[in-house]
């Protein structure tokens, strides 16, 4: 499996804290069956902004630590790029993930316009965007589901009787995004419910829509991210279709090693 969404570098954003924490991620994610992981740190302008060279040379130094510690596990570069004002000009060296995707999260206050202008103009430069986390973005919320109500039925419409009437379901943001080829990263502990209820609803409905292209841990630190792979793979396997886990997490990819 490919971990698509990751923090596992320490120092250079919010996530791994130290480097025995990154390389406590790293067991915990070699241990739940993953061989690689997109380093995704975050790119926000003012917040986190570092060269394209700097992200690289910290994956190479942790996969030497990881290689010197006998963790099996590839890392790959990538990069969190925030929707804003700025992404357009940040993309002269851009960090992209297996099949050259360009992973991108929707601010939390955002404009659906300057999502779709934003979006389609990366399009038209060649790149394919991959939207993080769609289930925690307000702007792409799918419409109220009478197969995810609690209950007798609610349980068995959430079993493997899947739902793909995406387009009766999606909000027309999302269609767009999906027709214009963007792909869609889910959070494995959005299926765990660390994110909280809604956000668990979101992602089993856009899952049965057949949304995801991808799923990822978007883990920040080891802390309980043993439970959340667990979890959040588990409900997933229980949603979907053996061929369809597969796919989302990567089993079918080849990428390089070098």
């Amino acid at each position: 499996m490919i971990d698509f969404h990751s923090h596992i570098l320490p120092g250079l954003d919010d996530g791994a804290k130290s480097m025995d924490d990154a390389l406590e991620m790293a067991r915990v994610l070699a241990a739940a069956g993953y061989r690689a992981v997109c380093c995704t740190t975050h790119h926000i302008r003012g917040a986190w902004h570092l060269p394209a060279a700097h992200v690289r040379q910290a994956v190479a130094d942790l996969q030497a630590e990881l290689n010197l510690a006998g963790i099996d596990l590839h890392l790959l570069s990538g990069r969190e790029y925030y929707l804003d004002e700025f992404l357009l000009s940040e993309l002269d060296d851009p960090l992209l993930l297996p099949g050259g995707l360009l992973l991108v999260e929707l601010p939390a206050r955002c404009d659906a316009d300057r999502v779709r202008d934003t979006l389609f103009q990366l399009v038209r430069r060649r790149f394919t965007p991959m939207i993080a986390h769609p289930e925690r973005s307000s702007l792409l919320a799918p419409k109220a589901d009478n197969a995810d109500r609690k209950g007798f039925w609610g349980s068995l419409f959430n079993s493997k009787f899947k739902v793909n009437d995406s387009e009766s379901q999606d909000n027309s943001l999302l269609s767009y995004l999906r027709n214009l080829g963007c792909c869609f990263q889910g959070n494995l502990g959005s299926f765990a419910g660390g994110y909280g209820e809604q956000v668990r609803h979101n992602a089993r409905h856009l899952l049965r829509a057949g949304i995801y292209t991808h799923l990822g841990s978007d883990a920040h630190s080891s802390a309980r991210l043993a439970v959340t792979l667990s979890d959040g793979l588990r409900e997933v396997e229980r949603l979907t279709e053996k061929e369809t886990m597969q796919r989302l997490t990567g089993c079918a990819y080849q990428y390089e090693t070098s």
